[in-house]
């Protein structure tokens, strides 16, 4: 399965998306703002990141522009309570694979996780 960095402010959202990834067999690692995510990134080969939009310091597509520049063939997307069209659409255009809005299906997020990962060719 997957190596993922989660990274996300919410300490009980991060846990939950943990813990749904790790039931699906991949090893998590999770970072509560950018600055740790990019340490993480430049430590660690992760298949793919998972970035919330809105992070403190500084926002998930800054971080994952940067990630993108340790870490070219990671994977990446994106969840947000606040993605609206103009955040989808820079987002693409960093080759997010995927944006999922906040409430989010368990299912899906699992779903959309492992399809991802299969378009990027890490499963």
């Amino acid at each position: 399965m997957a190596k993922i960095l989660i990274i996300e402010d919410d300490k009980d959202m991060g846990w939950l998306i943990s813990t749904i990834l790790e039931c699906e067999g991949h090893t998590v690692c999770i970072a509560y703002n950018g600055n740790d995510a990019l340490a993480n990134i430049k430590k660690q080969q992760f298949d793919m990141v998972i970035s919330d939009y809105k992070l403190p310091g500084m926002n998930g597509l800054a971080v994952l522009e940067r990630a993108q520049k340790i870490r070219p063939s990671m994977a990446a997307m994106m969840i947000s309570a606040f993605g609206n069209l103009s955040i989808k659409a820079k987002a693409e255009k960093l080759g997010v694979c995927d944006f999922l809005d906040k409430p989010f299906n368990i299912k899906t997020l699992a779903e959309t996780v492992e399809k991802v990962l299969k378009d990027k060719g890490r499963l």
